[in-house]
């Protein structure tokens, strides 16, 4: 299986497994994402996004309708706003 989801529903799928019900619902409640920038946010970057795995990246970016080309910092954000979204049934 590949470090890096390709779509929104697999990425939503596998936070859902890896978080805790507390974890999920102090993301839903978040005024900012930012606040998960260096906990979930670096978990992302090491294990979803600095895995040399660009096409599934640019895939799971172009679901959430994100440019392609985001990488890092902006692609864990675009990611984590993606979820609290998905966390608030939105």
């Amino acid at each position: 299986m590949a470090r890096c989801p390709k779509t929104a529903a697999e990425a939503f799928k596998r936070l859902d497994r890896r978080l805790t019900k507390q974890e999920k619902q102090q993301i839903a409640e978040a005024e900012d994402v930012v606040e998960f920038h260096f906990g979930l946010g670096m978990w992302i970057r090491n294990y979803w996004i600095y895995t040399g795995e660009s096409e599934n990246l640019e895939s799971l970016l172009k679901d959430l309708g994100e440019p392609e080309f985001l990488i890092g910092d902006m692609a864990s954000s675009a990611i984590l706003d993606a979820y609290q979204k998905h966390l608030r049934g939105k």
